[in-house]
């Protein structure tokens, strides 16, 4: 069976590239490495506390092991601070209608 022949053109595309595209990556990009820096902080606190511990060395606080109460509930609690600067410097309010490229910031400048 013969193969359909192919043009040696690329199609070009009209494809206009929204500015909206760049902010939500940064935005991803930013959600991404505060993932893998929550990660990291939760592990470290609990692997250089609880890693290769006898269970007689094991302390409760709170009912919970303290390498799970240093991890879990204090490294949770404080890294749960970080994210409102996040929101606060790094994402950005737009429209996400088609023909709008403006942003709420701009629209509340104007008020």
């Amino acid at each position: 069976m013969p193969q359909p022949q192919r043009s040696p053109k690329k199609q070009k595309f009209d494809f206009e590239v929204d500015p909206r595209y760049r902010q939500a990556n940064k935005e991803a990009l930013v959600a991404f490495l505060y993932w893998v820096l929550y990660l990291i902080v939760i592990s470290v606190v609990a692997l250089s506390i609880g890693l290769n511990k006898p269970a007689k060395d094991i302390h409760f606080i709170f009912g919970f092991p303290d390498w799970f109460f240093w991890s879990a509930g204090v490294a949770t609690a404080v890294l749960c601070i970080i994210p409102y600067f996040i929101v606060r410097f790094f994402y950005r309010d737009y429209s996400l209608d088609a023909d709008e490229h403006a942003t709420a910031d701009s629209e509340d400048a104007d008020r």
